[in-house]
């Protein structure tokens, strides 16, 4: 594995409470660490180990206010992941 997808997922929280100012769940089940994406060594389609990966939720819809971002302003989220995604490809670059 890269090791890279810590990085991700730090920058991608960070980023996504600062600019929606939802709280980050930090419950990660074991199903997810194991979902079928990310075992390269059961499944031919799933990710490159040297691929950053990670599962984002962008919020619940049974919780009223995130579900209010969610609905009335979507293009909050995907603004926030987006400037997330564009962060850590630029510090990689920058790196390089």
């Amino acid at each position: 594995m890269s090791g890279r997808a810590d990085e991700l997922v730090k920058i991608i929280e960070e980023i996504y409470q600062k600019q929606t100012n939802l709280e980050i769940d930090p419950n990660i089940s074991r199903n997810m660490t194991g979902y079928y994406a990310f075992s390269w060594k059961r499944y031919e389609h799933s990710t490159h180990p040297m691929a950053p990966a990670v599962i984002l939720e962008t919020g619940f819809l049974i919780n009223p206010a995130e579900a209010r971002i969610l609905i009335n302003n979507p293009k909050l989220p995907a603004s926030a992941i987006a400037k997330a995604l564009i962060t850590f490809l630029r510090e990689k670059v920058s790196a390089s």
